[in-house]
């Protein structure tokens, strides 16, 4: 006979058992009945973000007005230091958890996010919600949502939190633009002082903060400030381009695919957030080799597949290949920036290289006294930086928007007709010493670094070695050559 002792205790582990599972319940995939936690949640931390956003660029911009208006200074760089440590909790390319942004969604997640709560995409979204009493219909917000770089189908909980996020934003920009009238005076020389901190990435992010700061006020280039923001900003749909649409149903503003640098066309559309689709524009075709002798019957220099290297030198140290539509750096051999014998590490190439390409007045290399001294070149943000430097553009050639190319694009200058190295004349002429990127073009034989990580050890990246052409992947904390690219 079993001992009644025994049974008791199976019992009472047996009902504790079942409680405890009827308790998580809802954590195994039970359905909520309302959502209104979710809600409740993300208004409150999306209104927080939006009043910690002005609070942190107010601290910011209270000191270069002090430095400007109250102490009378004829710059800030006393602000520099200050506010690039403030502007480091809005961007981190470091460590992007660390952000106000990263830490706002997280809570929100914690109550809206699907994967981590009993309810589903659909129940957030959907206009008519399945198996909750109090669904949010989030999808009603679609149209709304294109205000804010949507695409016009809330289709995801992600893209409905993001929605929030970036309206938090605009509402503080406007805040900070209604108490700092005189920001876009200030803004190009506070970034112009942070980037002459150095070229640590903290120094980099804050100024990239103000970059966006800057261009989300004046978006139209007036000097003007855009105190509005979200609907109302345009009236999309009207068939009329406003300001900050670049299009508008059938009217494209005049411009194809062409027009924006896809060297083979294509048919461009127009989104209903008013933005211009490029899915359907095509950038161009890799040329053929440049193999031109035949060792069999249909090998490469026999069939010569593809259009043959089209390259244009725009006599401002750049070159454009019009079968691909990328417009390249050249490389000259006068100690400048552009210098044939610059090395980097692969992380450098970024921050360094590319960060001047991007933000360093033009041509500094022609002002007298030159002599390789880039301690003469001069951080920019805009033309109006670089009066009396070099031909007065920001940005190599006056872009802004160089980067490093990745492993096809690279590849895309190779010449297998030719070795040491194996790349168009066009890159490779009148390279003497002491020569400027306008009056020469120079390529060595030795690695160029691609933006391509290599998937199988991704401590390297992959190189193009220009000696014959070949590709390898190598550690990316030694120094290789680089050359940027831009486009299409």
């Amino acid at each position: 006979m079993r001992r009644p002792e025994r049974t008791t205790t199976m019992k009472t582990a047996l009902l504790a058992l079942a409680a405890l599972l009827a308790a998580a319940a809802p954590a195994l995939g039970q359905a909520e009945t309302s959502l209104e936690k979710c809600q409740k949640e993300t208004n409150k931390r999306t209104a927080k973000h939006e009043a910690t956003l002005v609070k942190t660029f107010a601290k910011c911009f209270q000191k270069v007005s002090k430095e400007l208006i109250k102490d009378n200074e004829a710059d800030v760089s006393g602000a520099a230091k200050a506010c690039a440590s403030q502007l480091r909790k809005i961007l981190n390319s470091e460590t992007p958890t660390k952000t106000l942004e990263a830490k706002t969604v997280g809570k929100i997640e914690k109550r809206c996010e699907p994967a981590l709560n009993p309810h589903t995409a659909n129940q957030v979204l959907s206009t008519t919600p399945v198996g909750v009493a109090q669904g949010i219909e989030a999808q009603n917000l679609d149209a709304w949502c294109i205000h804010f770089g949507g695409d016009g189908n809330l289709d995801d909980v992600d893209e409905w939190i993001d929605c929030q996020m970036r309206a938090a934003e605009c509402d503080a920009r406007l805040e900070v633009g209604t108490q700092f009238p005189r920001l876009l005076e200030w803004l190009p020389l506070l970034q112009t002082e942070i980037l002459a901190l150095g070229t640590e990435q903290k120094f980099l992010d804050a100024a990239q903060v103000l970059a966006d700061l800057e261009n989300a006020l004046d978006g139209n280039d007036d000097l003007a400030m855009d105190l509005s923001c979200g609907p109302g900003i345009t009236d999309c749909g009207n068939g009329v381009v406003d300001v900050d649409e670049q299009c508008d149903g059938a009217n494209l503003d005049g411009e194809s695919c062409a027009s924006l640098g896809f060297a083979n066309g294509g048919d461009l559309e127009c989104l209903g957030n008013c933005a211009f689709d490029l899915t359907s524009c095509f950038s161009g075709t890799f040329p053929k080799t440049g193999q031109t002798a035949s060792y069999k019957a249909e090998d490469d220099g026999d069939l010569e597949i593809g259009p043959p290297f089209a390259y244009t030198d725009n006599g401002d140290g750049t070159i454009t290949d019009s079968n691909t539509g990328f417009m390249w750096e050249k490389r000259g051999d006068d100690g400048g920036m552009h210098d044939i014998d610059l090395t980097f590490s692969w992380t450098d190439a970024f921050n360094v290289h590319i960060q001047r390409m991007n933000f360093t007045c033009d041509d500094f290399e022609s002002m007298p006294g030159f002599a390789g001294n880039l301690a003469l070149m001069q951080a920019c943000t805009t033309d109006a930086d670089c009066g009396g430097i070099g031909n007065g553009l920001c940005g190599h050639a006056g872009y802004q928007d160089w980067r490093v190319p990745n492993r096809h694009e690279l590849q895309s200058l190779v010449n297998i007709g030719t070795f040491t190295p194996a790349i168009s004349a066009e890159f490779n002429d009148n390279c003497v010493l002491g020569c400027n990127v306008k009056d020469c073009s120079c390529t060595v034989d030795p690695p160029h670094w691609t933006s391509t990580t290599n998937a199988g050890g991704t401590s390297q990246a992959w190189v193009v070695i220009f000696e014959h052409g070949i590709t390898e992947p190598q550690g990316k904390t030694i120094t290789r050559h680089v050359r940027a690219v831009r486009g299409p």
